[in-house]
C-alpha cells in the first residue's frame, strides 16, 4: 500500500505543480522552496530551515485519516512532494517525510541528491 500511496501522490504532485506558475528559480534550491510555498497552500504550515532542506509541517490537512493510516497518508503526501520537485526539474533530491516525527508536527527532509546522480543545483 505505501508504494501504491507514494505513486498517486506523485501524479497529484506533479498535477498540482503544473497548475501554478510559481516562480521556480533554477535548480534545486528554487524547486525545494517552491515545494514549501505549494506544502502551505496545502494547509500543512511548514516551517522550513533556512536553506528549505527540512520543514516542520505544523498542520495536516487529513490529520485524523494520517493518525489511522499514516502509512497511506503520509506516503500520498511524500509523494505529492516527490511530484512537484520533479515537475520543477529536480528529480535527484531524496524526500523523507516523517510521520509525528516530534511534538506536534511531521519532519519533512528535502536531501542532497544521492551519490553520482546529476541534475541541475
Amino acid at each position: 500500500p505505501r508504494q501504491v500511496a507514494v505513486e498517486a501522490g506523485t501524479t497529484w504532485g506533479e498535477g498540482l505543480a503544473s497548475g501554478r506558475t510559481a516562480a521556480v528559480g533554477r535548480g534545486r534550491a528554487g524547486a525545494r522552496r517552491a515545494v514549501i510555498d505549494l506544502l502551505a497552500e496545502l494547509g500543512f504550515a511548514p516551517e522550513p530551515n533556512r536553506s528549505a532542506t527540512s520543514a516542520r509541517l505544523t498542520r495536516c490537512p487529513l490529520l485524523e485519516a494520517a493518525r489511522l493510516q499514516p502509512d497511506v497518508v503520509c506516503a500520498v503526501h511524500e509523494g505529492i512532494v516527490r511530484g512537484a520537485l520533479h515537475h520543477w526539474g529536480d528529480t535527484t533530491t531524496e524526500v523523507t517525510l516523517a510521520a509525528f516525527a516530534e511534538p506536534g508536527a511531521c519532519r519533512l527532509r528535502l536531501g542532497q541528491s544521492p551519490a553520482g546522480a546529476q541534475g541541475p543545483s
